[in-house]
């Protein structure tokens, strides 16, 4: 499953939701990111993908933690499984580009898949709509923008539903547009 995101990130989880390639921002422009609403352009080039085990990639700042001993029995750590060895420029990435609070908004996408039936099955009513409401570019940004829902076989067909959204108060949509009105032009 792949789940891009405003701020220019993407994840994509393989089928058990075990493994995880995070396309990500470089540290320092998330940072800048989130606390200005601006990105600039090069940070769009130097974005770069991790790929590891989700849950290692949740922990990425924690050190290998070393079991302890036990008193008078031999080691039961298996020597055959190793923590991958994450290099210390790395360690800050994924906190930096809201890796955490990305998996719960997947999480919560996918909870309410299998409440409703199957994938793609969304709370597609204006109050329902699952939104991230996390990180994205509020700076040098059309305001207001457009919001796109799509669900693909989801319900046995296709659906898709827009409306606009003041990217500064992503909680809040604004009026719903009706895409099946062409513009005259």
């Amino acid at each position: 499953m792949q789940f891009n995101f405003p701020d220019h990130t993407k994840i994509v989880l393989d089928a058990t939701g075990t493994w995880c390639h995070f396309w990500h921002l470089p540290e320092d422009a998330a940072k800048n990111l989130e606390e200005t609403g601006a990105l600039v352009e090069a940070a769009l080039d130097g974005r770069s993908v991790l790929s590891y085990p989700l849950q290692t990639l949740l922990n990425f700042t924690a050190p290998p933690r070393q079991p302890a001993p036990r008193v008078g029995t031999r080691s039961s750590s298996n020597p055959t499984r190793h923590r991958p060895e994450i290099r210390p420029e790395l360690q800050g990435i994924p906190a930096a580009n809201q890796l955490r609070r990305k998996i719960e908004f997947i999480r919560d996408v996918v909870r309410e898949w299998n409440s409703n039936g199957g994938i793609g099955n969304s709370d597609t009513s204006r109050e329902g709509r699952l939104r991230w409401t996390g990180v994205r570019e509020t700076k040098n940004v059309q305001i207001p923008s457009k919001h796109v829902w799509v669900t693909i076989g989801a319900r046995w067909g296709d659906e898709r539903l827009s409306a606009y959204v003041d990217p500064r108060k992503p909680a809040e949509l604004g009026p719903d547009i009706d895409e099946t009105k062409k513009s005259s032009r």
